[in-house]
């Protein structure tokens, strides 16, 4: 028993030297832990504070919807941002003039913050410089974070009618469809629809309709509805029971279960593998054809570099859209992607296509490229 005694004690302090060292490593935001403030790095389980619940934004430019999970507020500005009568974005110059949403459109884009034109002003967004140089009505339903889902039920849920739209969508707008919270792991408290669909069937129902607000997504106990958007969170792994484990009190233990889990949930990017995720997604662009079809609009599909493309496109050293673009166009989806072109003006010089100092989205000498070469497809 004696002989055990060090080994216990060397055992204790090397465990304590590993939590201390957990702990100073690890940085809190939003209720969420991560490692060197890595949001990349995540710490499960997650661990909301009652002293920091969030608030639900009912009046701005970002407010919560209880179908899409949020949308832009009637006549609201968020600095350089501008939204009309419908909550779409619209130039400084008409919102001051309380130019209101038009009935009928000639073009309407849908799509997250690349449509939205997060970054720039009004007039340097891609749907704006698109309606200058064919000079017909451009309406913008962009929105930032939304995913192929949400882009969509925006669309349908609208009376305003067009006769051609464009569906702007970068390549994590799919993995974005498979999750009823957005950016659940890096903090995101934001609940928001999925579709269901019916085995072998394009039929579908919608789940958390009407969305979960996040103050009662974080509340505790979990309430049945929050439950139902956590058990269909992308990856999700019942974490709701380890809360109160008391495993889940040493950050060290967090870390190397954080670990375990992210290492096996790990996937390859949706848009470039034939698999049940990109499936599920192709029926989402199946309903977005049928809609289309029924309402006798021309719908297009518009694929969207960004750093993240780039990146892939890097590693594969082909283009990566093509399997994406091959099956919309089996379907008979009109599809459009101009990865070669991005891809040297970004190589050239970054801010070609990237914001020079926002470092995300596109600049406005990328948002102008996109729409030249919506133009030139157009004409």
């Amino acid at each position: 028993m004696k002989s055990l005694k060090p080994i216990l004690i060397s055992v204790f302090i090397t465990l304590a030297l590993l939590e201390i060292g957990t702990r100073f490593i690890l940085t809190e935001s939003n209720g969420h832990e991560y490692v060197l403030g890595k949001k990349t790095k995540y710490i499960l389980p997650i661990q909301y504070q009652d002293s920091k619940k969030p608030t639900t934004q009912t009046d701005g430019y970002r407010i919560y919807d209880s179908l899409l999970g949020w949308s832009h507020g009637k006549w609201k500005q968020d600095g350089i941002y501008f939204s009309d009568s419908n909550g779409f974005r619209c130039s400084e110059e008409d919102f001051k003039a309380k130019i209101k949403t038009q009935n009928h459109y000639d073009i309407i884009c849908i799509g997250d913050s690349f449509t939205h034109g997060d970054a720039v002003v009004y007039e340097d967004t891609w749907p704006a410089i698109l309606s200058k140089k064919t000079n017909r009505s451009v309406l913008n339903m962009g929105s930032g974070g939304y995913g192929i889902d949400q882009a969509l039920l925006r669309f349908m849920n609208n009376e305003i009618t067009c006769d051609t739209i464009i569906f702007g969508l970068v390549s994590g707008d799919l993995e974005r469809s498979l999750s009823t919270v957005y950016s659940y792991y890096g903090g995101g408290v934001k609940t928001k629809p999925r579709f269901k669909f019916e085995e072998n069937s394009n039929k579908y129902s919608l789940i958390n309709v009407p969305c979960v607000k996040p103050i009662e997504f974080v509340s505790r106990p979990v309430s049945e509805r929050a439950r139902v958007v956590y058990e269909n969170i992308e990856g999700y792994n019942n974490y709701l029971e380890l809360e109160d484990k008391i495993w889940t009190k040493s950050a060290f233990l967090r870390l190397l279960y954080s670990t375990k889990e992210q290492v096996k949930h790990r996937k390859p990017p949706v848009y470039m593998n034939d698999n049940e995720d990109f499936k599920y997604c192709l029926k989402i662009f199946s309903t977005f054809k049928a809609f289309c079809e029924a309402k006798n609009i021309v719908p297009i599909v518009v694929l969207i570099d960004n750093n993240n493309s780039f990146g892939d496109r890097s590693t594969a050293n082909t283009n990566t859209w093509n399997l994406l673009k091959t099956n919309l166009e089996s379907m008979n989806l009109k599809t459009v992607e101009f990865q070669d072109d991005f891809y040297k003006a970004y190589n050239q010089k970054k801010s070609n296509v990237i914001h020079a100092t926002e470092g995300v989205h596109f600049s406005p000498e990328g948002n102008e490229l996109l729409a030249t070469k919506l133009y030139n497809y157009f004409k």
